[in-house]
């Protein structure tokens, strides 16, 4: 199962937000989470939208360790320079 399904944080993106501390959710909200997900995510492991949300219009708040560059069809490694 994915961190997305479960709670946890992801290990392969950060965000440049503070976020605020609180209480996991009841059995029952974490219920109608999986719910909402698997509505909205086609059915593959590519988890796609099944509906693209489309361009962004802002820069994200959040850093990716990985990227898929359309040009060569590939995920590529973000590494920090030293």
């Amino acid at each position: 199962m994915n961190n997305y399904m479960l709670g946890l944080q992801s290990p392969i993106r950060t965000s440049k937000w503070v976020w605020p501390r609180q209480q996991r959710p009841t059995p029952k909200d974490w219920k109608l989470w999986n719910l909402a997900i698997k509505e909205v995510w086609a059915k593959s492991e590519t988890h796609a939208l099944k509906a693209p949300l489309g361009q962004w219009y802002k820069p994200s708040h959040q850093t990716f360790k990985f990227y898929f560059d359309p040009k060569i069809g590939s995920v590529i490694e973000v590494k920090k320079k030293n």
